[in-house]
């Protein structure tokens, strides 16, 4: 099995995790943190893989829980097709998060809006070797899908005291 394939897995795995297109699971978790930044204001998740443990609290749901258990299971099938074992991991977390702040419109559309994900991954192997990155993407998503609550509800409520 080879040891230095280990990277290019993980970093392939974290990307994969993030991305919105490509599933694993049936549950893109970048709707989840739309959701999670409507309800809550976070704009944040991260993950333990090998723990199957989620920061913060109040991302915690069915869905989430799902994708990770999705993930968890593809990790052993992702590190034999490359050739390493899987038990060398020994501690992997990954923390996306969108900055909905620098939102901007996509081409012409004013309900579609591009938010810059960035992925960050730790994994830590049985020889206790570091491996981190950061992967930064874009995404197009539906505006609505966003927007947070709060923000509505004072433009509502400003609307309705002019």
């Amino acid at each position: 099995m080879k040891r230095k394939n280990l990277k290019s897995i993980i970093h392939n795995f974290a990307h994969s995790f993030q991305a919105f297109d490509f599933r694993i699971s049936q549950y893109p978790l970048l709707i989840q943190l739309c959701w999670l930044y409507k309800k809550h204001g976070a704009n944040w998740v991260e993950v333990d893989i090998l723990k199957n443990s989620i920061q913060p609290d109040v991302a915690v749901n069915r869905e989430i829980k799902q994708r990770i258990q999705d993930y968890s299971d593809w990790l052993p099938e992702l590190c034999l097709s490359q050739n390493a074992d899987p038990k060398i991991i020994k501690e992997l977390k990954i923390r996306v998060t969108i900055d909905f702040d620098s939102a901007t419109v996509f081409k012409s559309s004013r309900n579609e809006r591009v938010l810059q994900v960035k992925t960050d991954y730790l994994c830590i192997d049985d020889l206790g070797n570091i491996l981190e990155d950061s992967i930064v993407e874009s995404e197009v998503v539906k505006k609505q899908n966003y927007e947070n609550y709060q923000q509505r509800a004072q433009a509502e409520a400003g609307k309705r005291c002019s």
